[in-house]
């Protein structure tokens, strides 16, 4: 009677790389799943305002009522705030030296404003914004209108 010999897996962790070994046999090892990315925790966006009423378990009118006649919430009166009256005032705005061998953030407003090559002009609106990006670069820009 012979006796077969079983081929065992062995499991110790090698020294270096801390991977399982694996017989000879032509098994892989199981692969390692990467750990899940952690981003940062979103907000609901959903305000009270848009939420239906909820209704009291109770069958009583009283409550019911005073839930029907919630004030309005504040969310709605912070939306009106931000609509802007759009300003009438143009700057015409014209890029005189090169934006090349320049700071990142130099570029990255002579491009906001809509500049691409020397001596190209753009009318823009002359809001706070703007103004920024304009004072940043002033060195290389020419501005009428102002």
């Amino acid at each position: 009677m012979a006796v077969k010999k079983k081929t065992k897996v062995k499991t110790g962790k090698t020294a270096k790389a801390g991977k399982k070994r694996v017989a000879k046999t032509g098994q892989k090892a199981p692969a390692k799943k990467a750990p899940a990315k952690k981003g940062p925790v979103k907000k609901a966006e959903a305000t009270t305002a848009e939420k239906a009423p909820v209704k009291p378990k109770s069958k009583d009118k009283a409550s019911a009522k005073a839930v029907e006649k919630a004030p309005a919430p504040a969310v709605e009166k912070a939306a009106a705030k931000s609509t802007r009256p759009q300003s009438t005032v143009k700057l015409r705005v014209t890029l005189r030296k090169s934006i090349h061998g320049r700071l990142a953030a130099h570029r990255a407003c002579a491009m906001g404003l809509g500049l691409r090559r020397r001596h190209q002009t753009v009318e823009i609106e002359d809001t706070p914004c703007t103004r920024g990006m304009i004072n940043r670069i002033r060195y290389m820009l020419e501005v009428e209108g102002q």
